[in-house]
């Protein structure tokens, strides 16, 4: 049952392996023929040291086997003499190409290594950033940051673990050839010796795995907890919460320093615990050798040199298999996320081919959404109905979880609805590319994003396509030419990381302003005024009322003064439109929704 296990393992990570590595698969077999003639060179150099010791003691080339008649041989029939200086001659020149051989093998190895490592990355990167909103927005902090800066090295660093093991392999396999030339009787001794120390330390094998699966968990935690704790560092700070969160963090440092120390003994013992068994079947094999008149002092240097060999490649084999049983957890980790992200790729082009360019309208038919991965998944929307026409200036309110920011991500293809559709100029929402639709609607979130860059920078975000006069533009619309002339860098001044140079109000303004370089057709604006000063915030509604019949604006609000000049308001209650109408003529009834939500805001 234990050997099944122990096939059934090496199957299963060998598959890994290869559907990890196959791209790579030639470089890899090339590497292992180069692995294979550096073994060559070493070892046919090795056996010419038989004959080299018996022109010292006798004169008479004695021992050595067959590959020692072959170099006879071969001397004499590129018409050479076979003496002890074209022997020392042969030795420089194998051990010279055994080193070229294997100069070219780690360059090989090095050249696949990062190139895996590299590919690996940028598949992965493209993957998350391409992935659906809904499997991104279930994401904990630093997985990903974890996966790619560990998972992805450590994987790539099975290659050198392969080529170690290939090394090992190929050396193993033509020093117990060249043993078995020079004695079969030895070398079957060092055969059974070296599977009885397989067998000792095979154990070690099952037991590292098991510690190297928790030491990825618990990297992947410590990863989760620092980036959660440098985004809400000031809040902890705040809530006077430092030494709690210290204590959380020392307690998964001492696991992971725990499982490390571990990790290290088990692969050691299992080294350095065949070097003095080595030396005990050296000891055997003097005493045998003393008693056998048939052995020379060459062979007899030959064959010890020759153990010392096959046990150093034991130790290397064994210390590969430590460390390939050890990091296949994380090449595990790398192709499940790959796996899984895969199915979460967003639809980024048009099957249609269609472009958005709103003429008409945008149209909700009877959408209904509820959020499936929430317990018990209960509908945010329920059939709602509503008709925006271009140039409009509509307006969305009511209380916290009735639907606003839904719509939003609706419209933005972040979600899909569960059942009706959106509509744009009679044209299903899905029928437009996903990248085609995001660029044409400008969004402005209540979570501002900002980058460590310069203000020009956060602007243009990345895209090309917006000028200078767009950025200036941009700057007038939200209200921020005073405060770029009033910094020393003007709009070349950094914001900080995560714009923390900067007040909440002109984080808020510089996102608008992103969102209003690009000249979307459409803007959605989700609580933008929320951070703002009374000032700055009307400003900002004046700009926006600059906007009214050029460019199709949506807005959630929860300061309802900000929205008294749009053209229409729909108000959410539980997942459904319970009122729509012009705000003068809904702040005239007393018994409408907006009525009682204005009065209790004032």
């Amino acid at each position: 049952m234990f050997q099944l296990v122990s096939i059934k393992r090496v199957r299963q990570v060998g598959g890994q392996m290869y559907k990890s590595f196959r791209p790579y698969f030639g470089s890899i077999c090339f590497i292992a023929i180069l692995g294979f003639l550096s073994s060559v060179f070493e070892a046919i150099g090795i056996n010419a040291f038989i004959p080299l010791v018996s022109f010292f003691v006798g004169g008479e080339v004695m021992g050595g086997g067959v590959i020692s008649k072959y170099l006879q041989t071969a001397f004499g029939f590129v018409g050479l003499e076979f003496n002890l200086i074209s022997v020392l001659v042969l030795i420089v020149v194998l051990f010279f190409a055994k080193a070229i051989v294997l100069l070219w093998f780690k360059y090989i190895q090095i050249k696949i290594r990062t190139k895996y490592e590299e590919d690996k990355m940028n598949t992965l990167f493209k993957k998350f950033l391409k992935s659906k909103w809904p499997y991104l927005k279930n994401q904990k902090i630093g997985y990903f940051e974890n996966v790619l800066n560990t998972d992805v090295k450590k994987s790539a660093s099975l290659i050198d673990v392969l080529a170690q093991i290939i090394s090992s392999v190929t050396g193993l396999l033509v020093y117990l050839a060249v043993a078995i030339n020079i004695s079969q009787a030895v070398t079957l001794i060092t055969l059974i010796f070296g599977g009885l120390i397989f067998l000792i330390f095979k154990p070690l094998l099952y037991t590292g795995r098991k510690i190297s699966i928790e030491f990825s968990s618990v990297a992947k935690k410590i990863s989760h907890r620092i980036n959660e704790v440098m985004v809400g560092i000031k809040s902890i700070k705040a809530e006077v919460a430092e030494d709690e969160i210290l204590n959380i963090g020392r307690g998964l440092f001492n696991k992971s320093k725990k499982l490390q120390v571990k990790q290290f003994l088990i692969q050691q013992v299992a080294v350095i615990g065949i070097q003095p068994l080595s030396v005990i079947l050296i000891a055997v094999v003097v005493a045998f050798s003393f008693y056998q008149t048939s052995y020379n002092l060459g062979a007899l240097i030959a064959i010890i040199y020759l153990i010392q060999k096959v046990f150093n490649y034991i130790q290397y084999l064994q210390s590969g298999l430590h460390t390939l049983n050890s990091r296949s957890p994380f090449m595990n980790n790398v192709m499940n996320y790959e796996r899984e992200s895969d199915n979460y790729l967003e639809n980024i082009e048009s099957k249609t081919g269609k472009k958005l360019k709103l003429n008409n309208s945008i149209l909700f038919k009877d959408v209904s959404f509820s959020y499936k991965d929430q317990k018990g998944g209960q509908p945010v929307l329920k059939g709602i109905n509503f008709e925006i026409k271009k140039g409009e200036t509509i307006a969305f309110v009511g209380h916290s979880g009735s639907g606003k920011t839904t719509i939003f991500d609706l419209l933005l293809n972040f979600l899909s609805p569960d059942d009706g559709e959106i509509l744009v100029d009679g044209c299903n929402i899905n029928e437009f590319g996903t990248t085609d639709l995001r660029k044409k609607i400008g969004y402005v979130s209540q979570d501002i994003f900002l980058v460590n860059d310069s203000i020009r920078n956060n602007i243009s975000f990345f895209n090309e396509n917006v000028t200078n006069e767009d950025i200036q533009r941009a700057l007038s619309l939200s209200e921020l030419d005073d405060l770029v002339l009033n910094l020393p860098k003007g709009i070349d001044s950094p914001v900080g990381e995560r714009g923390v140079m900067l007040s909440a109000g002109q984080r808020q303004r510089v996102a608008l302003a992103r969102a209003l370089a690009s000249k979307p057709e459409v803007l959605l604006l989700d609580e933008v005024t929320s951070a703002l000063d009374r000032e700055t915030e009307m400003n900002i509604h004046k700009s926006l009322l600059k906007l009214k019949g050029k460019i199709t604006v949506l807005i959630v609000a929860h300061k309802l003064s900000t929205i008294t000049d749009v053209d229409k308001i729909l108000v959410l209650k539980n997942g459904i439109i319970i009122e729509s109408g012009n705000p003068q003529e809904l702040l005239n009834n007393k018994n409408t929704e907006f009525y009682k939500l204005y009065n209790l805001n004032s």
